[in-house]
């Protein structure tokens, strides 16, 4: 059964954790691992190398390419009092960093071992693919979903995954419903529905850390939520237009921040009734006129 914002509606991140730590002092019975993107951090990742306090095992164990091993998701042993946890704790509220999983004792190498078998996904194409799970932003789109089988099987004997969505400042959770565990006999193949869904859950993500140039760098100087926030109001302007693509978002966040938030507002009132045939730079070298004539 998906729990979205089983934490609460409106908790911090402060409260969200601190939760969560309560609730791993209190357990019994139950193992506790930190599921890590390894290139999400590069300070991190080298922590996660080097440390002695806790345990830590890469998920792309299977290589001789250190590169493409460091690069992939790890498995961290929850340990109160270690200096990774500590960081890796103060970090995830502004980066996506992963995910922490509840699995009981004694079932932590059949959780490891799902979490590696699920790394491969089928594309719709018939191609293969990373299925990249573990980032929080990917969770968060698999957690909306029309279709909760894709959480499900990232818990796999999992009993329960919880993370932090950074952008959104949002804490999230999710419960599969008590059964036998059955490893997956071949990779997930993901539709097309679902890959369109993630896009349009990670649009915003993926502006702020795509844009280039001058303004992409003010972007990402922002704290993540407020970066977020600013794409996002961009993006709603948009939406009652036909501009609404990548291109078109990048575009209208990098004049906003040019020009100003009510430059692009204004522009908005001249695009509602434009017909897509130009994309939205195009337009934009002419709004001028466009506005003057609609004032």
């Amino acid at each position: 059964m998906s729990e979205p914002n089983h934490s609460g509606p409106g908790q911090t991140y402060d409260e969200w954790i601190a939760s969560r730590l309560s609730a791993i002092g209190q357990a019994e019975g139950r193992s506790f691992f930190w599921i890590v993107d390894g290139c999400a951090d590069p300070d991190l990742l080298r922590l996660i190398k080097t440390t002695r306090e806790t345990e830590t095992w890469p998920l792309y164990m299977n290589t001789y390419l250190d590169k493409v091993r460091d690069a992939g998701p790890w498995f961290i042993r929850h340990q109160s009092g270690a200096d990774l946890i500590h960081r890796l704790i103060r970090r995830m509220e502004q980066t996506p960093l992963g995910f922490l999983a509840v699995v009981r004792r004694g079932d932590e190498e059949i959780l490891f071992d799902h979490l590696q078998l699920i790394l491969e996904c089928s594309m719709p194409d018939g191609g293969e693919g990373v299925f990249r799970y573990y980032d929080p932003r990917v969770l968060y789109g698999l957690n909306s979903f029309s279709d909760p089988e894709f959480m499900r099987l990232v818990c796999g004997p999992a009993m329960a995954i919880h993370f932090w969505e950074p952008g959104r400042s949002k804490p999230l959770s999710f419960q599969p419903e008590p059964g036998n565990y059955t490893p997956p006999a071949a990779p997930a193949r993901l539709t097309t529905e679902l890959i369109d869904h993630l896009w349009l859950e990670a649009q915003v993500h993926t502006i702020i850390s795509t844009l280039g140039g001058e303004y992409g760098g003010k972007l990402r100087k922002m704290e993540l939520p407020s970066a977020y926030g600013f794409v996002d109001g961009i993006r709603k302007l948009l939406s009652g237009t036909c501009y609404k693509s990548n291109q078109d978002v990048a575009f209208a966040t990098a004049l906003a921040i040019a020009e100003g938030l009510d430059y692009v507002k204004k522009i908005r009132k001249c695009l509602i009734n434009q017909t897509p045939a130009e994309s939205l730079e195009e337009v934009c070298r002419q709004i001028d006129m466009i506005c003057n004539e609609a004032y």
